[in-house]
């Protein structure tokens, strides 16, 4: 196992990180399972959370690294993991690995009996 931690950075160094790292990837035998570790929206309520992971969630779908990455700036989603989620998404895109999104999940901190009024929101997320 290899962590890498990726902090804020703009999106032409996203996608250069995620090309370079399906350079390294591309030809090994066995490719590793990469994981991206995020909360999604962090400490607004209920709602507002909802609305918020819908958006992230939806560009994610799309996948479209850009997209991603446009969408929790530009709605100023406090998603921690989005730099590497976008990393990834690029890297996979480049080894022709990003074919489908499928969600296997999602929920809030409320959902566990959390307060209502400042949640985290969760979603757990399988690309193929």
């Amino acid at each position: 196992m290899v962590g890498i931690t990726v902090g804020d950075s703009s999106l032409p160094e996203l996608l250069r990180f995620g090309v370079a790292m399906s350079v390294v990837l591309r030809d090994m035998p066995q490719r590793p399972l990469l994981v991206v570790s995020s909360d999604m929206n962090h400490f607004a309520d209920v709602a507002t959370t909802d609305r918020l992971d819908s958006l992230a969630l939806t560009a994610i779908a799309t996948r479209d690294p850009e997209l991603v990455y446009e969408t929790v700036r530009q709605n100023r989603i406090s998603m921690c993991g989005m730099a590497p989620c976008v990393v990834v998404m690029e890297t996979l895109r480049w080894l022709g690995c990003l074919n489908r999104c499928e969600s296997v999940g999602r929920a809030t901190s409320a959902d566990a009996g959390g307060p209502v009024d400042r949640v985290v929101g969760y979603a757990g997320l399988l690309f193929a």
